[in-house]
């Protein structure tokens, strides 16, 4: 695998509205709105895989984790 460095604006800009889509997430999981949340990155820094979770229901979870598959561009 290689690492894709993030030099050009394009790439910039679409990890600011990421960032800034993931403060909002984290704004409705302090207000209660999100149940069921699961991410997993690429710790640049530390040059590792890593996952988190937090879920009521592993069903649904994974449920929700097989839908978004078809959904990964």
């Amino acid at each position: 695998m290689r690492v894709v460095p993030l030099a050009d604006t394009q790439r910039l800009e679409k990890w600011k509205s990421a960032a800034s889509f993931l403060r909002e997430l984290a704004d409705r999981c302090e207000a209660g709105d999100l149940t069921d949340l699961a991410i997993v990155y690429h710790d640049k820094t530390e040059q590792t895989f890593n996952s988190w979770g937090e879920f009521e229901d592993r069903w649904r979870l994974l449920g929700a984790l097989e839908y978004a598959k078809t959904c990964i561009k």
